[in-house]
């Protein structure tokens, strides 16, 4: 069955490719756009820091996005040595994202980073179906945090989005000291009455 899974995204990603720094198959970019965008991938490349290319398909079709993403970039991004290729996949239809980065990124651009560029540039910007936006500002912050630009608008840590993780999970922590705080209470005042009906029953 995991065989058949692999061979059916293989089959769906084998009807795209990576052509170029930007690949747009959903047709959602115009082409002053694309070019806009291409430079800032372009610019990362001639660096020689990462291979970064934007891929937007029309729909998934049921397949699973990290498979399909996986299979569009390996062997197709980076440097062999390096392992530096980045690839964010952007399926329209399906109102899905996936960033799929080399191991030679993973430090620089690890899960924690990738998931905050996602939700602060293109969450709001593809809920307002603005594409261009959304993939340039994230390619801006990919671009940002890989020369290591903290001045950048655009750049990117891990603080903030520790604290937004952290948040309710440190909310549900306080609310099980409460609970615990009022069993504990609720026990001792039903041993209280116990023991005064045990006097009670004594004295009788």
């Amino acid at each position: 069955m995991f065989v058949f899974l692999i061979l059916l995204t293989s089959v769906a990603s084998a009807q795209y490719g990576i052509e170029g720094f930007v690949n747009d198959y959903a047709d959602v970019l115009t082409q002053e756009q694309e070019l806009e965008i291409k430079n800032i991938l372009e610019e990362m490349y001639d660096s020689g820091v990462a291979e970064y290319a934007i891929v937007t398909i029309p729909s998934l079709e049921g397949k699973d996005i990290t498979g399909f993403a996986y299979e569009l970039a390996e062997g197709n991004l980076g440097d062999e040595k390096k392992n530096n290729g980045m690839l964010l996949l952007i399926a329209v239809e399906d109102r899905r994202y996936r960033f799929e980065i080399g191991r030679g990124l993973e430090p620089v651009i690890p899960d924690i980073i990738a998931g905050r560029i996602g939700r602060e540039y293109i969450v709001p910007n593809f809920k307002e179906e603005n594409y261009y936006l959304g993939i340039k500002e994230a390619s801006l912050a990919v671009r940002a945090v890989l020369f290591e630009n903290v001045e950048s608008e655009y750049y990117v840590d891990e603080e903030e989005f520790d604290i937004v993780t952290i948040l309710p999970i440190l909310i549900m922590m306080v609310i099980f000291l409460i609970m615990m705080i009022f069993a504990i209470k609720q026990s001792m005042k039903d041993f209280k009455e116990i023991e005064k009906a045990k006097g009670k029953d004594k004295s009788d």
